[in-house]
């Protein structure tokens, strides 16, 4: 099948632009888009972007999706702050990737249908200078993290992530993060993260004392046997907290615990305290509002 030309209306007004089927089309002269400041690629079949989109220096994002190949001189971009990739992409990254140094933020995505979950490539945690790394939504039984690469890191987000994991990644040297979501939360008929990773976790984050947010909802086990906390019959999560005193924001919705841990009451710092989805009766909820007063406590 012939190759098509791409077509694009007025493409010096354009600021925005997502290329469907993108094997499908000639060559792109990137010369009539110098101005784009966001790109995205998406392909069914094997695409290489062009070397070329380097000479966009005005490109702040650049999405590469499905079978598309990021070219191998990326490194030279010094306009690129976000990227993202998604599905079988994530394996198409070339080294060069290691180098790049204007990358502020970046996505993943990798869901493969019907297939088994496959071990996360190591560039990942690779990239120099990423300060954000939102991985929610990635069928992993393995992330693989570079502690030398990756102390730059000031947030991750692992939410929708955690379900095939076989053994929780050590987060232990990221020295300057500042935001975790580590939410067992699940969609999309994903199976919950099995509970025995939750102990793993909290050890994985024990000495990270420079958090100040931390998502750790939707952690339970199926049975009431399994859960790390029983007294009198009643259920909670380890008393660790003290480990995060400079917590600001912390979720431990939807646990369906009974009662909170002292050290979370004693977190003089925390500002937001997300408890909904619990089994807290009215007493519990008026212990932990007396000892958090400065605290704003969301049960809704």
């Amino acid at each position: 099948m012939a190759l098509k030309k791409l077509r694009i209306e007025n493409p010096q007004e354009l600021k925005s632009i997502f290329i469907d089927k993108a094997s499908d089309y000639q060559e792109i002269d990137f010369n009539m888009i110098s101005q784009i400041e966001e790109l995205g690629f998406a392909s069914k079949k094997d695409y290489y972007i062009p070397d070329e989109l380097v000479s966009l220096k005005n490109l702040k994002k650049l999405g590469a999706n499905n079978h598309c190949h990021l070219p191998a001189n990326i490194d030279q971009f010094q306009s690129l702050e976000e990227l993202y990739v998604s599905e079988e992409a994530i394996y198409n990254v070339p080294d060069s990737i290691k180098n790049i140094k204007s990358i502020k933020d970046l996505r993943i995505v990798f869901d493969p249908k019907n297939k088994e979950p496959h071990v996360s490539p190591e560039w990942i945690f690779d990239v120099k200078n990423v300060q954000k790394l939102t991985m929610s939504y990635c069928r992993f039984s393995e992330i693989k993290i570079n502690n030398i690469n990756a102390n730059q890191l000031e947030e991750i987000d692992l939410s929708c992530s955690l379900s095939d994991l076989k053994i929780f990644p050590d987060l232990s040297s990221l020295k300057n993060l500042k935001k975790l979501n580590l939410s067992a939360e699940t969609v999309m008929g994903q199976k919950m993260p099995p509970y025995e990773l939750f102990g793993q976790m909290l050890d994985s984050i024990k000495n990270l004392e420079q958090i100040e947010e931390l998502d750790i909802s939707f952690w339970k086990p199926k049975k009431k046997s399994d859960w790390l906390v029983i007294k009198d019959g009643n259920v909670s999560i380890p008393d660790v907290f003290n480990r995060f005193p400079n917590l600001f924001r912390l979720s431990i919705a939807n646990m369906k615990i009974d009662f909170v841990p002292e050290s979370i009451l004693g977190l003089t710092k925390l500002r937001e305290l997300q408890i909904q989805g619990n089994n807290f009766d009215k007493d519990e909820i008026a212990r932990i509002k007396t000892n958090l007063p400065k605290c704003g406590v969301q049960n809704y």
